[in-house]
């Protein structure tokens, strides 16, 4: 239920997610482009507020609206005068309220009763995507000392992850792990980190000057190893080793990669290589990619198991073992509070 009085926590996070140009008014404009964010939707949509019918008639209320409209006694508007005795004759309320039960002040609670029950009911999908925002809030800065700050860009980033995931698992038949789903939020937050901004769970590609990218060029890298490795991975012309480099959530990498997902999404990631930078792509191909071991043949379940929980050598799924120490504890402090806000979630019976 919304909190009394103009100040609290409930009313702050309104303001937050409706009034994005901070003037402190909820404009109807506002109000729609918050409802077009499933997640800010989500929110809107929980909310009991008491207030008084728009069927209960007061004159006064209206009358207010006199002087406005350039209503007087001396010089009367026909028009507004007519339009306030329908508005009158329209108001059931009064009439009505005794005999059935409702309040005769007009005052009641108004509800989105599917949002609500969606919200009682834990069916938000499988991430609440605004509690993990609050949450995650308490925790980035913990993952190393020199961490950046959780800009509004990166927060507006890790909304869409999430809501990429739900969407993911709502309409899979794969279930969602409560292991594996923290180590994928751990790798997609170390492989999406964009430092020239300090952005956080981004978009864009892997970051390198054009020279950077000759290492996986067929032609341009520097020893004949290198450019055998380009050519094993499907990377045959000069160029496609800039052309594929690594986007999305794994940093999708190798022209091969980009082929196995095309026929896998059936999207051409081909002939539109910044697609797969997208969460809507990026996101099932972690998953996918991760789960069945198609980016070095190593899977989830290889590290994370009843048997066995190794975050450290998980690594190997992705691209060996670099970073591997980095993105481990990443995903220790990730399970606690993942734990807390997983909607049926599928774990070790230790879990």
């Amino acid at each position: 239920m919304a909190d009394e009085g103009d100040k609290g926590p409930i009313k702050s996070r309104l303001y937050d997610i409706i009034d994005r140009n901070r003037d402190g008014k909820m404009t109807a404009e506002e109000l729609q482009a918050a409802l077009r964010l499933p997640a800010h939707a989500q929110s809107i949509s929980q909310l009991i507020v008491r207030y008084e019918s728009e069927w209960y008639y007061k004159p006064q209320k209206w009358d207010v609206l006199d002087e406005l409209l350039g209503h007087s006694g001396s010089t009367p508007h026909l028009n507004w005068l007519a339009e306030k005795e329908r508005i009158k004759q329209l108001s059931w309320w009064s009439e009505v309220a005794e005999k059935v039960g409702l309040p005769v002040h007009g005052r009641v609670y108004h509800l989105h009763p599917v949002g609500m029950a969606g919200h009682f009911a834990k069916m938000g999908g499988l991430i609440n995507v605004e509690d993990f925002l609050l949450q995650y809030e308490q925790v980035h800065k913990l993952f190393s000392p020199d961490t950046p700050a959780l800009t509004k860009e990166s927060k507006d980033n890790l909304e869409k992850i999430i809501i990429a995931i739900n969407t993911y698992y709502e309409s899979s038949l794969q279930k969602a792990n409560l292991y594996e789903v923290s180590y994928m939020l751990a790798t997609a937050r170390h492989e999406t980190y964009y430092y020239p901004d300090a952005e956080f769970f981004s978009e864009k590609p892997e970051v390198g000057k054009l020279s950077y990218f000759n290492k996986y060029d067929p032609v341009l890298a520097s020893d004949p190893e290198g450019r055998e490795t380009a050519r094993r991975n499907g990377n045959t012309q000069e160029g496609d080793g800039f052309k594929y480099r690594g986007r999305g959530c794994v940093h999708l990498t190798w022209k091969n990669n980009y082929q196995k997902f095309s026929n896998l999404l059936f999207f051409d990631f081909v002939s539109n290589p910044d697609a797969a930078a997208k969460f809507e792509y990026s996101i099932p191909i972690m998953i996918i990619g991760m789960t069945k071991g198609m980016f070095t043949g190593k899977k989830l379940a290889d590290y994370l198991n009843i048997n066995k929980v190794d975050y450290l050598a998980a690594r190997k799924i992705i691209n060996g073992t670099d970073e591997k120490v980095l993105i481990a504890p990443m995903q220790k402090d990730l399970k606690p509070f993942l734990r807390k806000l997983l909607n049926c979630l599928w774990s070790f019976k230790y879990g």
